[in-house]
């Protein structure tokens, strides 16, 4: 059996799997420069669809959970 990741956390808001960095950037609340810059740091995981950057609604999710863990 799979195990499937927990129910996401801004599931009210939105039940899409994938958010374009604009998306991201207002369900963060940060600028989109700043989601660019934790995706090159590596902090915040993307994926390319057909040559656009996609945030899935998982990796948000952990993004949120990493940053409450360190604060």
């Amino acid at each position: 059996m799979t195990d499937f990741p927990p129910a996401s956390t801004i599931e009210p808001r939105s039940a899409r799997l994938c958010h374009n960095i604009t998306e991201t950037s207002e369900l963060l609340g940060i600028s989109r420069t700043t989601v660019r810059k934790l995706i090159q740091a590596g902090e915040l995981r993307a994926i390319r669809i057909r040559g656009s950057t996609r945030i899935t609604t998982a990796e948000i999710d952990r993004f949120l959970r990493t940053c409450e863990a360190a604060a």
